[in-house]
């Protein structure tokens, strides 16, 4: 029944391209609605206090997805051991560990501080 034209299988590979394709437009949602715009916030906000004019649109964007794929760059590299996370001065310094502890805070009830200077 498995292997046979329309068995299981087949039923069962299809559902898992559809969850796969809805998968990747929730996560493309996400990003662009959540992560994109609140990078693209934190920048306009850093560039009006230090640039005259002030960039427009099509800049920041551009800018926005820079720092989004740099720190894609870093969390990837991180996460392969392509940078030397097991080294105690570079792994308490990693873009993971920021994350991480950043995450942990927010469980804990502790406020983001809008003027850090790091996560």
């Amino acid at each position: 029944d498995a292997l046979r034209d329309n068995g299981r299988l087949e039923r069962i590979r299809a559902g898992s391209g559809r969850y796969a394709v809805a998968l990747r437009e929730r996560f493309t949602q996400r990003l662009y609605e959540d992560v994109v715009d609140q990078l693209a916030r934190g920048i306009d906000a850093a560039a009006r206090a230090r640039v005259d004019p002030r960039p427009d649109e099509g800049e920041l964007y551009r800018a926005t997805l820079v720092v989004l794929f740099r720190l894609l760059f870093l969390l990837y590299a991180e996460d392969r051991d392509l940078l030397p996370m097991a080294n105690a001065e570079y792994g308490t310094h990693s873009i993971t560990r920021m994350v991480i502890s950043s995450a942990e805070r927010q469980r804990a009830g502790q406020a983001f501080d809008p003027t850090a200077t790091s996560l």
